[in-house]
């Protein structure tokens, strides 16, 4: 015969699984398409950036004539970084903007100081900066998407 213990743990692990099926717990943020959609664009102008510097003979890559360019893609970053930091749960798309304004900032500074862009650090920084996007783009990708 079945002891009223047993019973009475049978209806609570019943009850228990009824709930528990209708809850979970989120760690990450969901997925966003337009997080997505933002980190391609942002990227695309960075991308076109460099390659207007590399298209540019090395005398003329000078700090003024492509400061509206480096201030407007410094604040696409920056707007990035706060949409990011807005959507909950959303810790390592955080984290990695901040890093990418964070190295922006740096190179804006750099480049307003030497007033030059060698061919070298062009290549190299694209290049770096196209692997911190592709990160960033992974780290949404991985996300689950919404219900």
């Amino acid at each position: 015969m079945i002891s009223s213990k047993s019973l009475l743990l049978a209806f609570f692990l019943s009850i228990l699984l009824i709930v528990n099926n209708g809850c979970h717990v989120q760690l990450v943020a969901q997925y966003d398409p337009a997080a997505v959609n933002e980190i391609i664009q942002v990227y695309k102008e960075i991308d076109n950036f460099y390659g207007d510097l590399l298209n540019t003979p090395p005398d003329q890559r000078t700090f003024q004539n492509f400061r509206s360019k480096v201030y407007k893609i410094e604040s696409d970053i920056s707007v990035m970084y706060l949409l990011n930091c807005a959507r909950p749960l959303n810790t390592e798309s955080s984290k990695i903007s901040k890093n990418i304004l964070e190295s922006w900032k740096n190179h804006e500074a750099e480049f307003k100081k030497q007033n030059s862009y060698s061919d070298a650090t062009i290549i190299f920084d694209r290049s770096t900066f196209l692997n911190n996007f592709a990160s960033m783009l992974k780290a949404e990708q991985a996300k689950p998407a919404s219900n």
